[in-house]
């Protein structure tokens, strides 16, 4: 997924969990965020930055971010939350759901998870995440994967392509 070794300590997230649900021939990749309630929001939001430098350093190499799932203890502390990781700079960089959720009463792959992107009103399962979030590193990924595309045609040219050219006599000789 990514290599801790190309960000420094400083940049890198340490998410709770990463993970994939496949359901009905789809898969979601997701890094996870447990909150227990202990950390005051600034601290949460803290974390934004790293995610985005994630973000921003896999879509150089053309690859879609995890979504960012935060679990909270409580539907208040969810809704505290929101506000707070909406008013996050970072926030619009990254694919955000939220949930307040007793993990022994019900399944995270349920129609608990709730957007943070403007637009997404309703409660929506794991599986359908992926779809409803947008990647607002869509333009960046492509220009990425042209770049990788050009430089592979650099490095074709720069191979040489050999030419077989008759000559008079009947022979052949091979050109660079």
């Amino acid at each position: 997924m990514w290599e801790r070794s190309r960000l420094s300590e400083r940049e890198h997230p340490n998410p709770d969990g990463l993970g994939t649900w496949a359901e009905a021939g789809r898969r979601t990749v997701f890094m996870l965020e447990h909150d227990t309630g202990s950390e005051h929001l600034p601290q949460l939001t803290g974390k934004l930055p790293s995610y985005r430098h994630l973000a921003e350093k896999m879509a150089g190499l053309g690859n879609l971010c995890p979504l960012l799932l935060f679990c909270f203890p409580t539907p208040r502390r969810e809704q505290s939350a929101r506000h707070a990781l909406t008013a996050s700079p970072s926030a619009p960089a990254l694919r955000i759901a939220t949930t307040a959720i007793n993990p022994e009463q019900t399944s995270p792959a349920g129609r608990i998870w709730l957007p943070l992107a403007p637009g997404n009103g309703s409660r929506m399962a794991l599986s359908a995440l992926d779809a409803a979030l947008p990647d607002p590193w869509a333009q960046q990924r492509a220009a990425a994967g042209r770049a990788r595309q050009e430089a592979a045609r650099a490095r074709a040219a720069t191979r040489g392509h050999w030419a077989t050219t008759c000559l008079p006599d009947g022979s052949e000789t091979l050109t660079a």
